[in-house]
């Protein structure tokens, strides 16, 4: 039995670079479109998914998975640590801890933590990386839990949005404003409202305009705090935007690492094509 795992949910966004050699199992979030029913467990044909969802009318929806899910995986290691989306906008984080629960009245001396990362995405993925490190340094697992909440709860994200068709489907904004939306180009810049849920942070005329000020927003941390942390970028079909973002952060922010990677349908649903988050 090895020492340690990790589990995920497919709303973490985590490259092959990023997970080097770090134990982990990502456990698929069901994704919902109309009477169509997709597992996100990478098996996804991105294309023919975002094609789905653009021409459908009804707003895509998730299901989190089921505790079970968490469970067929207990027994492969010693130490289960369990890090999740955001409480705030999926179930996921409560059935991973009905599994807990459920697992532990059988095996109450058995070690499982899980961790809300109060985001998703690329912020996922660095707090799996935070807390693996963390234990392979020799931190107890007890230890290395709540010092990777407290990292989750630190982490500043960000992400533009080019296509709001998915916000319009679901009524998170009208029509009309939808429509005047697209007249007029307007970009939304989003942000952690620092509970775990999403907010508003700026609306830009222009696509590129709100990449620039996502930019430029990271400039609001002190220099003496990036160089402690790495940041990572994910990006929905805009590979050249994105490498064309880690390029300018690279040049101008000094921080530890700056990590890439495509974005998996679950976190596509949100962002949609040409959307990119960045969290550090």
């Amino acid at each position: 039995m090895q020492k340690y795992l990790i589990l995920v949910d497919s709303g973490c966004d985590i490259s092959d670079e990023m997970k080097n050699d770090i134990p982990l199992e990502i456990i698929p979030i069901t994704l919902e479109i109309g009477e169509n029913h997709y597992v996100d467990d990478g098996n996804i044909n991105l294309d023919a998914f975002l094609f789905d969802m653009e021409n459908s009318i009804y707003s895509p929806k998730t299901a989190a998975p089921a505790p079970e899910l968490y469970m067929q995986h207990f027994d492969k290691a010693k130490n289960i640590f369990i890090v999740s989306i955001s409480s705030e906008i999926s179930a996921t984080y409560n059935n991973a801890l009905i599994a807990k629960n459920t697992y532990q009245e059988k095996n109450p001396d058995k070690f499982i933590e899980v961790i809300d990362s109060r985001s998703a995405s690329v912020a996922e993925a660095l707090t799996v990386m935070y807390l693996d490190k963390l234990i392979k340094n020799g931190t107890n697992p007890h230890n290395a839990a709540v010092s990777a909440r407290k990292y989750a709860e630190s982490l500043q994200t960000f992400f533009v949005l080019d296509n709001l068709s998915n916000l319009k489907k679901s009524g998170r904004i009208g029509h009309l404003a939808g429509l005047l939306a697209s007249i007029l180009q307007i970009k939304p810049l989003m942000g952690s409202d620092g509970k775990g849920g999403i907010a508003m942070v700026k609306k830009m005329r222009g696509y590129k305009k709100a990449v620039n000020e996502m930019l430029d927003s990271i400039g609001q941390t002190p220099v003496n705090q990036l160089k402690e942390r790495p940041l990572a970028i994910a990006h929905c079909k805009a590979k050249d935007e994105a490498l064309d973002f880690m390029k300018r952060v690279q040049e101008r922010y000094p921080f530890v690492e700056v990590h890439l990677t495509a974005m998996r349908a679950t976190i596509s649903i949100y962002a949609n094509v040409k959307g990119i988050l960045i969290s550090y």
